[in-house]
């Protein structure tokens, strides 16, 4: 394994081969790896949502999307970090070294610039 990373109620761990495993109650799809998903470098989790770095800078999610939690825009490129708070912040970091925060309270504020 290359890393874990755990919601309120769901884990999501990183194999080595770019694949990801998903377990919990799986109360809203956060635990339903997408089909040919691509190879993962990077996980994060919500509350019941989770989301995948591919190897192409590109992001996927799935689970809960009722707070906008899949609101990134599908424009996003060049990513090369992820993180997501418990309930409603998200947020990535493109190659040029912007943030970019999405959902029903993205929690940019205050966020530098």
């Amino acid at each position: 394994m290359k890393s874990i990373v755990a919601g309120a109620h769901h884990a999501l761990a990183l194999k080595d081969d770019g694949s990801v495993l998903a377990w919990g109650p799986n109360y809203e799809g956060e635990n339903d790896v997408p089909e040919g998903l691509g190879k993962v470098v990077k996980l994060g989790a919500g509350y019941s949502s989770s989301y995948a770095l591919l190897e192409d800078g590109t992001l996927r999610s799935w689970g809960n999307s009722k707070n906008r939690e899949d609101a990134f825009s599908s424009g996003l490129r060049s990513l090369r970090d992820i993180s997501s708070g418990q309930f409603a912040c998200r947020l990535a970091l493109d190659s040029a070294g912007r943030i970019f925060t999405w959902g029903e309270h993205p929690c940019d504020q205050g966020m530098p610039r």
